[in-house]
C-alpha cells in the first residue's frame, strides 16, 4: 500500500512539475480516508515526512465514511483520473 501510496504521490508531484509553462502552483495533495480504517491511518502517518520533503506541500482531507459531500469530492476526483470510487483504500 505504501508503494502505491508513494506512487501516487509520485504522480501529483510529477503532473505539477511538468506544467512548468504555466504559473507556479503550489503542491496539493487530497487525501480520501476513513475514520474506521486503518490503512488511511497508517497512510497518515507519512504527511510530517512529505512536509518536510515539500515543505509548500498543502495536505487537503476529506473523511468520507461520514460526509456525502467528500464521497462525491471522491467519485469526481477519480472520474477526472478514469478511475471508479470503490472505497478507501
Amino acid at each position: 500500500m505504501k508503494k502505491l501510496w508513494f506512487g501516487f504521490v509520485s504522480f501529483v508531484f510529477l503532473g505539477l512539475s511538468i506544467s512548468q509553462g504555466q504559473a507556479q502552483q503550489l503542491p496539493v495533495l487530497d487525501f480520501y480516508y476513513s475514520i474506521t480504517c486503518p490503512h488511511c491511518h497508517s497512510e497518515k502517518e507519512w504527511f510530517p515526512l512529505l512536509k518536510g520533503v515539500f515543505p509548500e506541500l498543502k495536505i487537503n482531507e476529506y473523511e468520507v465514511s461520514q460526509s456525502k459531500e467528500n464521497q462525491e469530492k471522491a467519485i469526481k476526483a477519480l472520474e477526472q483520473l478514469g478511475q471508479e470510487f470503490q472505497g478507501v483504500p
